[in-house]
């Protein structure tokens, strides 16, 4: 069985989930989730040798197999190849609802992570966005979230909003303006959305190379920026997810148990 980061979770705390997006060119990276191994470790607490055998495990099992793995350890990865257009030109919208999916798996009052690379940290984006819409609107109206409703995805707040508590880490994420249009020219389906702010209660974070013209800022969200590649070399091949940040990260986010 793979190694469970929820056999040291106290009792009465709630369920721990980290959902993994990527981005374009990744439709591989469901079966083949190895960028994922620094920051799966930090949140999970494992070793270098518990993610090997995650790893093998997850390798060799079928989808009804790996389903239970998910329940199992909180370790959820999105599959592009469910989101028409795939990773490519799969829109973000459609991803959207395909991680509302994943959150609506989840147990009631779950702690989840989101951590988004490249065109997963805009699907974050995204989702963000709606909290904060919905939260303006309970104000407005001092009533409670609603659990559907109509209107445009980006309008309509995601039916399990009110069950987690959640926080999010944006790596090279097409995130500002200018990269949103320039994405969208190239029809990696991104369109341009206006940042409402961080919601209450949700901590967020955005990482990229100083130099990186993929990935952007958002106001009022800290900024990690990074030298080069920093990335670690152990498993190989290192994938360009800032790996090396991924402890410091997750700790600020308070996204690592016992930290």
């Amino acid at each position: 069985a793979a190694p469970s980061p929820r056999r040291e979770v106290a009792a009465g705390n709630p369920p721990r989930a980290i959902i993994a997006i990527p981005g374009v060119w990744t439709d591989a990276w469901f079966d083949a989730p190895d960028a994922w191994w620094a920051w799966v470790c930090v949140w999970a607490g494992w070793s270098l040798d518990d993610w090997r055998h995650f790893r093998a495990t997850w390798g060799v099992s079928g989808a009804a197999e790996r389903e239970a793995i998910t329940r199992a350890t909180g370790i959820h990865f999105l599959d592009w190849r469910r989101v028409p257009g795939g990773s490519i030109r799969g829109t973000v919208d459609g991803a959207l609802a395909l991680l509302n999916h994943h959150l609506c798996d989840l147990p009631p009052g779950a702690d989840v992570t989101l951590v988004g690379h490249s065109k997963g940290g805009n699907v974050i984006k995204r989702y963000l966005t709606q909290i904060a819409i919905a939260d303006r609107a309970n104000d407005q109206s001092g009533a409670g979230l609603p659990h559907t409703g109509g209107g445009s995805p980006e309008r309509r707040p995601p039916t399990e909003l009110p069950r987690c508590r959640v926080r999010a880490a944006m790596i090279c994420a097409p995130v500002d303006p200018l990269r949103e249009v320039a994405c969208a020219a190239l029809g990696l389906g991104i369109r341009p959305s206006r940042w409402s702010g961080v919601p209450r209660g949700v901590r967020v974070a955005t990482i990229n190379n100083w130099f990186d013209p993929s990935g952007g800022r958002l106001r009022g969200v800290p900024n990690y920026q990074v030298r080069l590649w920093n990335d670690n070399f152990v498993p190989w091949p290192p994938h360009g997810m800032k790996s090396a940040l991924a402890r410091r990260v997750l700790s600020d986010l308070g996204a690592v148990e016992n930290a």
